[in-house]
């Protein structure tokens, strides 16, 4: 039975890694973009995202990105209610770096693009079917970050 087991377990796991492919696309950007023009991709695209991950709102300024995922209540010690905003920031002084990346999953084509963040590297991934969109999202992207660069 114990073999079995394992055999299976095998199986599913290179199912799994045949299944799923990525490559790194070398993609060099072009920042030729209006602000408008720039901030409206970034903008839509972050709103095409998954419902599970897409924020509520996004706000895009001089120095960061930022999405909004609402807020959460919490009690302090006193059972006071305190409302905290959830939220992120990309300040475009610490990217490090965007790269676009092909994935095969199931036979199944799309784009990954993908936001390297400061020292620790943290990285932001936005999903897209379409190579095209991909790449006008990372000009977007290099287009906001080199004209608001401090």
């Amino acid at each position: 039975m114990r073999k079995n087991t394992t055999s299976a377990l095998v199986l599913i796991i290179l199912l799994f890694l045949t299944g799923c492919a990525t490559n790194n696309i070398a993609y060099a950007p072009t920042a030729t973009m209006s602000n408008k023009d720039a901030s409206d991709i970034v903008e839509q695209l972050t709103m095409m995202q998954s419902s599970r991950w897409k924020p509520d709102h996004i706000k895009i300024n001089e120095n960061y990105i930022l999405w909004s995922y609402g807020s959460v209540s919490e009690r302090d010690p006193l059972g006071n209610i305190l409302y905290r905003d959830i939220s992120d920031r990309i300040y475009f002084n610490s990217i490090i770096g965007v790269q676009l990346i092909s994935r095969e999953k199931f036979s199944a084509q799309s784009y990954l693009v993908e936001v390297i963040i400061g020292e620790n590297n943290s990285i932001y991934v936005y999903h897209t079917q379409d190579i095209n969109e991909a790449k006008r999202f990372i000009d977007a992207f290099e287009s906001l970050r080199i004209a608001h660069k401090k």
